[in-house]
């Protein structure tokens, strides 16, 4: 039997048992702390942000030129056509759609290691229809 599908031993549940209630439930392999997680999102969302609507700002700077060639009546047609709707239809949307499913999944990750902590210290285990 390979080493990682065997369950763990009464004496080995015990001391995780005890690490995880003198650690408050914070023991695993993470890197980050659960906040420095959400700041790590947040900043990744807020860095994609600017870069659209920078990206958003330069070719409406770039159609300006064109559009001074219409009529002032007119003017509003030519934006009408024109406008890069694309940043907010296509890359704004994916990516406020990415970001959520991503803080969904992180959320979802550290429910199901809470409720396995709880089972933990507990000392029972819950229906998986629990989750």
């Amino acid at each position: 039997m390979n080493t990682e599908d065997r369950l763990p031993s009464s004496d080995e549940l015990d001391m995780f048992r005890q690490e995880l209630i003198r650690e408050n439930g914070a023991v695993g392999p993470w890197a980050f702390s659960h906040t420095d997680e959400i700041e790590r999102l947040r900043f990744y969302l807020e860095t994609l942000e600017e870069f659209i609507s920078k990206q958003e700002t330069e070719e409406v700077k770039s159609l300006q030129p064109h559009a001074a060639t219409w009529p002032e009546k007119r003017r509003d047609e030519f934006w009408a056509h024109h406008y890069p709707v694309h940043w907010d239809e296509i890359f704004r949307t994916n990516l406020r759609s990415s970001f959520l499913v991503s803080l969904i999944s992180f959320t979802e990750n550290q429910l199901t290691q809470a409720y396995r902590n709880v089972e933990v210290i507990a000392r029972m285990p819950f229906e998986s229809s629990a989750l």
